[in-house]
């Protein structure tokens, strides 16, 4: 180490401060760190040893998760989303009806419908729905469904009436 000394006192130590020195890897004195480990009692305390560490760290290894599990959980997940994804578009196609038929009723007050909701009202009730675990669900879209079709055979009954 290269230091330049003034007046007695190494000069780089008056710009900057001291000076932390590294000299290298050196043997770990391990009589300091037995006397230091027995401040508690030394009656309940286990001294160390390196046969219980690697006995647990092979019983360590032995012992893992379980990749199956994994799969499992991940298969599960994706169900929901699934359910979850059909739930979603069985309600929005619920709520696409029920727009349509209002805008029916809004027609018939108004004295007149136009072809245009008419035939929205007939794709929406020809595509074909999912059915899913929530009966309840599946039930208010099943009424709903039925209303839009008896609507429609209405309409087209009036169509084909005489005026």
């Amino acid at each position: 180490m290269l230091s330049i000394k003034r007046d007695g006192e190494p000069f780089r130590n008056r710009l900057w401060g001291p000076v932390l020195e590294i000299n290298g890897p050196r043997r770990i004195n391990t009589a300091s760190v037995r006397s230091a480990g027995r401040v508690g009692s030394a009656s309940s305390a286990k001294p160390f040893a390196a046969e219980e560490a690697a006995a647990e760290k092979t019983a360590a290894a032995l012992t893992g998760a379980s990749p199956i599990a994994a799969v499992d959980t991940i298969l599960a997940l994706q169900g929901i989303d699934d359910y979850a994804d059909s739930r979603t578009r069985s309600v929005t196609h619920g709520e696409q009806l029920l727009k349509l038929l209002d805008e029916v009723r809004d027609g018939l007050l108004s004295g007149g419908i136009p072809r245009q909701i008419l035939h929205r009202l007939t794709q929406a009730v020809s595509r074909r729905r999912e059915s899913f675990a929530d009966a309840k669900l599946q039930s208010v879209i099943d009424e709903i469904d039925l209303r839009a079709r008896v609507e429609l055979a209405k309409l087209e009954q009036l169509e084909r009436a005489p005026i």
